[in-house]
């Protein structure tokens, strides 16, 4: 257990990386919309075994609404009026509707059951609101939520479990790798149906344990390694076999995280915090290590509200805590 969570108000991190105070300090992100920053944690000083997503002001960090759960899959989307969150319950895992504002549950319509064993997590892997789409992973099941009419409209079985999966943005692709090295494969399909992209299949005959995580409408990001070290590239949906953009490198145990938006696509890692090109994952600024005495520091999340950027940083001396970055104009604009 490491020591305590950065004091708040230090600047420890690249791009003046500025540690979150309050009750919400050490959560984890789930995701943000205009309402603000949602996360999940736990109870102060471990008063109870529940987990509570919670509603931030990604500005002061004063909590604003919470909501309790026995567990909560993150990520959590915001679509069609609501905050979906994939939770457990006391014998399930189910999707359930969040008012955005108060986080009190929505009573109508039921929660969608993923499955009957506790034990198993589902998870949210991306949504489209403009299509009122949201896709659910439950071991090897794909669950197509329509996020306006509330409930499942399709559901197919991939060919494996998977070890990773995504969707990008626009709704068009699902992502999955699968398999166990040198077998493992990741393969395109419809996020709606299920049916492959006559696009090849994708190896890396170089690494072991590669998988995607996070895509854009024009590609997807893969991480591939083990043990200590890991690398992510961006890899074209035209020529998925090469890899463009900027190479990130996550060690000690850690990963690169990658958050796509429309214009702007961010990248964290160990001793690095990018603005991207959404489209070839080219960098447009990138900066370092902060000023802290920590040997490693790793952006583990990282999210926009507006112009707020909000990322949770990890460094060897301190517990993972909630920071405020000031990125470069470049990556705003």
């Amino acid at each position: 257990m490491l020591p305590h969570l950065i004091p708040a108000g230090r600047i420890v991190g690249p791009w003046r990386a500025t540690a979150f105070g309050g009750a919400a300090a050490g959560d984890r992100i789930l995701t943000a919309g205009a309402r603000g920053l949602y996360t999940v944690g736990n109870a102060p000083n471990g008063a109870t075994s529940m987990t509570y997503v919670r509603r931030v002001d990604p500005v002061t960090g004063r909590v604003l609404a919470q909501h309790g759960a026995a567990a909560v899959s993150i990520p959590g989307v915001l679509a069609d009026g609501g905050l979906w969150v994939a939770q457990r319950a006391a014998a399930k895992w189910e999707l359930v509707l969040l008012d955005p504002k108060t986080l009190a549950a929505n009573a109508s319509p039921e929660a969608v059951t993923t499955g009957s064993d506790p034990d198993v997590q589902a998870m949210i892997l991306g949504a489209v609101p403009g299509r009122h789409r949201l896709y659910l992973l439950h071991t090897r099941t794909i669950e197509v939520v329509d996020t306006a009419r509330r409930r499942v409209v399709n559901t197919f079985r991939l060919p494996a479990e998977p070890s990773g999966a995504v969707v990008d943005p626009s709704g068009e692709h699902m992502y999955v790798s699968s398999g166990a090295y040198p077998a493992e494969r990741l393969r395109v399909l419809d996020p709606d149906t299920g049916r492959p992209d006559p696009r090849p299949i994708y190896r890396d005959v170089t690494h072991g344990g590669f998988q995607p995580i996070a895509a854009s409408p024009s590609g997807v990001w893969i991480e591939a390694g083990s043990g200590m070290e890991r690398t992510a590239t961006f890899h074209p949906l035209t020529d998925l076999r090469h890899a463009t953009g900027l190479r990130s490198q996550a060690a000690g145990g850690w990963g690169t995280t990658v958050t796509v938006y429309s214009r702007t696509a961010w990248l964290g890692s160990t001793g690095l915090v990018a603005c991207l090109d959404p489209a070839t994952g080219k960098a447009r600024a990138t900066a370092g290590r902060g000023p802290s005495s920590a040997e490693h520091e790793n952006v583990n999340a990282i999210t926009q509200i507006g112009h707020t950027l909000v990322a949770q940083l990890s460094t060897s001396d301190f517990e993972p805590t909630l920071v405020h970055l000031t990125p470069p104009d470049v990556c705003l604009s």
